[in-house]
């Protein structure tokens, strides 16, 4: 069995999208809600903390809908965004 190694990189110490997933993220937020994503303090942030403060933002209830409607959005901008499906 070959050894497998996953790394994460929560705040881009590791690879630079050039800000792909903030532009994704505020690209999901006027799509779904036409309003403008706030100020993030992406330092340490993880994707749902991120989703779930925005949602919060908004005023809509994060829920099991809310969260997957946004996140289906957001990476279909990301994918988009990372130049996915060429």
């Amino acid at each position: 069995m070959q050894d497998r190694l996953v790394l994460f990189d929560i705040d881009g110490t590791l690879i630079d999208t050039r800000g792909a997933g903030l532009e994704a993220l505020r690209r999901a937020g006027r799509e779904l809600h036409g309003r403008e994503v706030p100020q993030l303090d992406l330092g340490g942030a993880t994707d749902s903390g991120l989703v779930r403060d925005i949602l919060g933002s908004f005023g809509v209830e994060v829920n099991e809908q809310s969260l997957a409607e946004f996140y289906e959005t957001y990476l279909a901008f990301l994918d988009e965004h990372l130049g996915g499906g060429d």
